[in-house]
């Protein structure tokens, strides 16, 4: 039986999703949450929609069957956009968080052109960029960087190393675009590269704290808030087993205020 006590779990392929799960500690600092990222298949975002869903429905299958929790949140655009409809029709019961780029909030930039960044899967399948995209809005430009998550993953440690590689994805951009929708939680790790690749002064729209605030929203409607007056707890998890890891991916986490 789930109660207030167990743990919310965040899934992603890689690093990405702790972006989410960093606002949803500033929102919700009695909770105890846990990463588990699917390391050993990671990236999602070149994978076919099958074998994406067969992938997430199994990491959250583990993710069930150790930790119990009260909530599961597919902290990665492309796992959202693939699997959350199969997710939440096999765990009725479960509260299934998943994140979609922020493009709504963006449409109200006055000034001028928006890049939509996303995954090759995402693009596809999220049922929200394919409604923007059939309003065919002129200013509104979608494209998928297929690499980029697999770069960032592999650079944990030395992120401006990758702003080369960043510079020649979005070259054809450069000093045309004001603002940049983040359709890739991994991609919220390298908005200063992206900005400097764009010439400066984009404005980003990212889903972190609409996440957060929808999960909080969510727990409290089914009354599964944490009671404790203490700060909550956060572990990470990933599926190759590397404890080199895991340190990386700490060294991410920002620090969530201190409980009133």
């Amino acid at each position: 039986m789930t109660d207030f006590t167990h743990p919310i779990v965040f899934l992603d392929s890689g690093i990405g999703g702790i972006s989410i799960m960093n606002a949803a500690r500033h929102f919700l600092p009695h909770e105890n949450f846990v990463y588990l990222a699917d390391t050993k298949n990671s990236p999602y975002g070149n994978k076919s929609k099958k074998q994406i869903a067969r992938l997430v429905l199994s990491l959250v299958r583990l993710a069930t069957n150790t930790f119990s929790p009260k909530a599961v949140v597919l902290a990665c655009n492309t796992a959202t956009a693939a699997a959350i409809n199969q997710v939440r029709k096999t765990y009725p019961d479960l509260i299934v968080a998943g994140v979609e780029p922020a493009i709504k909030p963006s449409t109200g930039n006055p000034d001028g052109s928006i890049l939509v960044l996303t995954t090759h899967a995402t693009l596809k399948h999220c049922r929200l960029l394919k409604k923007y995209k059939r309003l065919k809005l002129n200013h509104i430009t979608y494209i998928a960087l297929p690499q980029l998550a697999g770069l960032i993953d592999n650079n944990l440690s030395n992120l401006p190393a990758i702003q080369p590689e960043i510079n020649k994805m979005l070259l054809k951009y450069r000093h045309k675009v004001t603002a940049v929708v983040i359709g890739c939680t991994h991609f919220n790790f390298v908005t200063e590269q992206i900005n400097q690749a764009l010439g400066g002064g984009i404005v980003f729209y990212d889903n972190c704290r609409g996440t957060a605030k929808r999960l909080k929203f969510c727990l409290t409607k089914k009354k599964l808030l944490s009671t404790k007056k203490t700060s909550g707890k956060t572990v990470i998890y990933t599926t190759d087993y590397k404890f080199k890891t895991t340190l990386e991916y700490a060294r991410f986490l920002t620090t969530p205020p201190t409980p009133s």
